[in-house]
């Protein structure tokens, strides 16, 4: 089991400030898509795109949907600790 910690970048709206201070989520799992299926079902959200970096970080892109159905995309880094 490989432990993910989640960092928002990107919220849809603006550039977040204070996007490497504290992990907004932390995730055990196998590998990185289980991790990303789990935090995306936990906070409701679709899984549309997981980029590989280097050094085993990667970038996440998912999509919210509003009450009225328009999505917003969430940019997260995660990386393997």
């Amino acid at each position: 089991m490989n432990t993910y910690q989640f960092y928002i970048e990107y919220d849809g709206r603006k550039t977040v400030s204070h996007a490497y201070e504290m992990p907004i989520e932390t995730i055990i799992a196998d590998v990185i898509d289980h991790a990303v299926n789990k935090f995306a079902v936990k906070n409701k959200l679709k899984n549309v795109k997981v980029d590989h970096l280097d050094e085993g970080d990667y970038r996440v892109f998912l999509e919210k949907r509003n009450v009225l159905g328009k999505a917003r995309e969430l940019v997260y880094f995660v990386c393997e600790g």
